[in-house]
């Protein structure tokens, strides 16, 4: 039981690591966010126009509900700001998914056979690769409105990239970082409500 609480309260610490937090004497001061982009040199091309679309549709949904803080996309003079930088991304080519597509019918159909031949069907070995897209994003508030200005929130956005056409792709990936996003600025709208 002791090393069950132990976990318990190790998890809890490291999630509230990785959480950005909005100092407690800006909470009652802040109304606005920006939000700027960084890296953006590392952002596959095909992604460009899905992220700075989702970025509009997140502030647009976001301010039309009822929350503590309004955003909007960063201004030179803004000092209340989250930065959201691009560490990696991935869009997986036509090469990438046949490759994807052999490994995975080699490592399912045949692996399987020849092991299971070899070992007088006391062993069974099977494998696959499913290739992902990927956006990979740090998220950082300003120094202005945090005590931990170097707390990052990291943000992963994956889709299996193997079964569904380059529009069905780039879409998915455009969802759940929206999402992410919506969930992240919600945390921080958490915080400001629960001094307020």
């Amino acid at each position: 039981m002791k090393k069950l609480i132990a976990i318990a309260l190790s998890l809890c610490f490291f999630y509230s690591c990785t959480q950005l937090k909005i100092s407690a004497s800006q909470q009652n001061k802040m109304t606005d966010l920006g939000i700027e982009y960084q890296n953006l040199d590392n952002v596959n091309e095909i992604y460009m126009s899905t992220v700075d679309s989702v970025l509009d549709a997140v502030i647009t949904q976001f301010n039309s509900e009822h929350h503590s803080l309004m955003v909007h996309k960063k201004r030179k003079r803004d000092e209340d700001y989250l930065t959201l930088s691009f560490d990696k991304t991935r869009f997986v080519t036509n090469a990438g998914r046949a490759v994807g597509y052999s490994v995975s019918g080699l490592g399912l159909l045949v692996s399987p056979v020849a092991v299971a031949t070899a070992t007088s069907g006391q062993a069974f070995l099977a494998f696959y690769y499913l290739p992902e897209d990927y956006l990979h994003i740090r998220g950082q508030l300003s120094p202005a409105i945090t005590d931990y200005p170097d707390r990052n929130k990291l943000i992963y956005v994956e889709a299996d990239a193997l079964f569904a056409k380059k529009s069905r792709r780039v879409n998915k990936i455009g969802d759940k970082l929206g999402d992410s996003l919506r969930q992240l600025l919600q945390n921080l709208d958490m915080q400001m409500q629960k001094n307020k």
